[in-house]
């Protein structure tokens, strides 16, 4: 699903951005959306002319980014979050984050995160989004 690609991206673009980082790159195995970010693909449908117009606005605040094309083969961790979706958090054994959005992130007014350190569990953060 080229939505969720695009999701995908939006969601490890935004967590850059809120680290503070400055030079992004990125390795999708999607063909669609690195075509369509480099201008080699026109984005015809409307859904995914928003998702690219709201990528592009969150890479214009990075000093650098780089996107790079990689085999789907080669993606280990893309299969390896679409594997754990679908088996649930308990099979794991340990505690895991999960994010479920409640509307596409194309339809979102402003994002707001809040990040503090989390009392019960020194040295890690919560992330609050909303």
């Amino acid at each position: 699903n080229n939505a969720t690609e695009y999701e995908s991206l939006l969601v490890g673009l935004k967590l850059a951005k809120n680290m503070g980082e400055e030079n992004v790159r990125v390795y999708s195995d999607s063909q669609l959306v690195l075509n369509q970010l480099d201008g080699s693909y026109e984005a015809r449908e409307l859904l995914m002319a928003r998702y690219l117009n709201k990528v592009k606005n969150i890479v214009k605040q990075f000093r650098a980014f780089k996107i790079i094309q990689i085999p789907r083969e080669s993606n280990l961790q893309a299969d390896t979050l679409s594997k754990l979706a679908t088996m649930g958090a308990s099979s794991m054994g340990k505690p895991m984050f999960w994010e479920v959005l409640k509307r596409p992130s194309i339809e979102e007014t402003e994002d707001v995160m809040c990040v503090k350190e989390s009392p019960r569990c020194p040295g890690w953060t919560r992330i609050f989004a909303s």
